[in-house]
């Protein structure tokens, strides 16, 4: 399939649409002002905003640059994904509906709610830290935050600071 770069050299509104690869580089802020579907990998090598709106990946997360996750809601929903890159991500909302499982190849952090509904999240190495202001919903036999390494589940206390740390086991 095909590759979308945004590129330009100054700031762009994105409209809702489906993508089959996306990458957001160039300078300026590139912002989302409808939900976007996204078939392959996601790419962010500069800025980009995702709104207000819920926007689904069916791969691969990749932040190299610079993602405000604002009040939106990312849901991957492919067979497996991995949200990695050289700088972490801080979403709002993340869904994990992922029948493969997602795996975390960077620190990352969840903001609002992590919803997890389908497939386990591998914290690998990294761990996965949701703010005082988040929360963690769903979640089942099938469904469950689970690491093969020292990544650890986190949660800021709210109103003391301080981090709160959640067992978590190995599974095949």
């Amino acid at each position: 399939g095909s590759t979308i770069d945004f590129n330009g050299p100054g700031a762009a509104n994105i409209g809702a649409s489906n993508f089959n690869t996306v990458t957001f580089s160039g300078a300026g802020t590139k912002t989302a002002t409808g939900a976007l579907n996204i078939l392959g990998n996601t790419t962010i090598t500069n800025n980009f905003s995702a709104g207000i709106y819920s926007h689904t990946i069916l791969v691969n997360w990749t932040n190299n640059g610079t993602f405000s996750a604002n009040t939106s809601t990312i849901s991957f929903s492919g067979t497996s994904s991995t949200i990695t890159g050289s700088n972490s991500s801080t979403f709002n909302n993340l869904t994990i509906n992922v029948a493969g499982g997602a795996t975390l190849g960077v620190a990352t952090s969840v903001s609002g709610t992590l919803t997890l509904t389908s497939g386990k999240i591998d914290l690998g190495i990294y761990n996965l830290t949701i703010t005082s202001t988040g929360s963690i919903s769903g979640g089942s036999a099938t469904s469950y935050v689970k690491t093969s390494g020292t990544g650890r589940l986190k949660q800021t206390v709210p109103g003391s600071g301080a981090i709160k740390n959640y067992p978590v086991g190995h599974s095949a």
